[in-house]
């Protein structure tokens, strides 16, 4: 089936780190296709991988050179009564994005987070990224160049793509419960935390 307008996509983004660790960040986005231009999965396939290229391509240069983005899985999904439920796997796209820096990653599970901003206050997206340098923190503070990367990532996760001519994909976060439950969020602003954050699960022998 192909990917309509206003139907929402999962796109699953995987990121190898040493000692077989990999870890995941999961992006969603609409299709803003009002001018029925019905683009094809081939062509949606492609503006997911030119969008999160761009994205990993602005901190690859902070991230250690024995980590790298590999693909991503993309998925169009719908809500069902009270969850949100996969109706469709478009192919994986490989991403390829290598981290650059030579110096030591800092431990599994520490990572940059960035929060993304709704129209609904109470609705928010996360992202959690991994393979940071030892060197592009001290005492718990990113440093500034760092920074710079963040800011610029931040730029293009909220930067829609175009798919082909007026269509769009849209970046967005889902509600999953309460008055958001069923409801997909375009995302609006953006903050980048200054201090590093943690994800428990990514070290080594525990998952992603």
């Amino acid at each position: 089936m192909a990917v309509l307008n206003n139907d929402t996509l999962r796109v699953t983004v995987s990121i190898t780190l040493p000692d077989n660790v990999v870890a995941q960040n999961v992006y969603y986005f609409y299709l803003q296709d009002t001018g029925a231009e019905n683009p094809s999965n081939a062509q949606i396939e492609t503006a997911v991988d030119t969008a999160i290229t761009a994205m990993y391509g602005e901190v690859d240069q902070v991230m250690a050179n024995d980590t790298q983005v590999v693909d991503a899985q993309i998925e169009r999904i719908a809500w069902e009564t009270d969850h949100w439920e996969t109706k469709e796997n478009l192919n994986d796209v490989s991403i390829g994005v290598p981290g650059t820096e030579t110096d030591d990653m800092l431990p599994h599970g520490a990572a940059a987070v960035i929060t993304a901003n709704t129209s609904r206050p109470q609705t928010r997206a996360r992202k959690f990224l991994p393979g940071f340098y030892e060197g592009g923190a001290g005492d718990s503070d990113w440093v500034t160049s760092v920074l710079t990367a963040l800011a610029a990532f931040a730029v293009e996760w909220l930067t829609a793509q175009q798919v082909v001519g007026t269509a769009y994909l849209i970046p967005a976060v889902i509600g999953q419960m309460g008055g958001s439950a069923g409801i997909t969020y375009a995302l609006l602003s953006t903050v980048v935390n200054s201090i590093i954050g943690y994800q428990r699960r990514r070290k080594p022998g525990v998952g992603s």
